[in-house]
């Protein structure tokens, strides 16, 4: 199996770099579109440890800023500021080094 892992800031057009001192963690992710037949899954590198939320429309609210290629959109959530993932996107460039 081979598994493309992502720099997040990367993908933004920003520079590589490894979080936490060489610390960094990966997230694996099933792709959803197109090529997952191909490659089923894909890694995003991450800093600390990774937890799933479970959210409703409502907890969210859409804040106005620009986002950059990896973003689908900026939210605030309880108080905390975060960016959702243009997954799309991401699974694109997955894809590419997939080849």
């Amino acid at each position: 199996l081979k598994l493309p892992v992502i720099s997040y800031d990367a993908a933004n057009d920003g520079q590589f770099v490894v979080p936490g001192e060489n610390r960094g963690r990966i997230i694996v992710l099933n792709t959803i579109g197109p090529g997952h037949q191909k490659s089923p899954f894909m890694a995003l590198v991450t800093q600390g440890i990774p937890s799933q939320t479970r959210l409703e429309e409502d907890q969210l609210r859409q804040l106005d800023a620009e986002p950059g290629p990896a973003d689908l959109m900026q939210v605030e959530v309880d108080g905390d500021i975060a960016w959702i993932p243009n997954l799309e996107h991401l699974e694109s460039l997955a894809a590419k080094v997939m080849v």
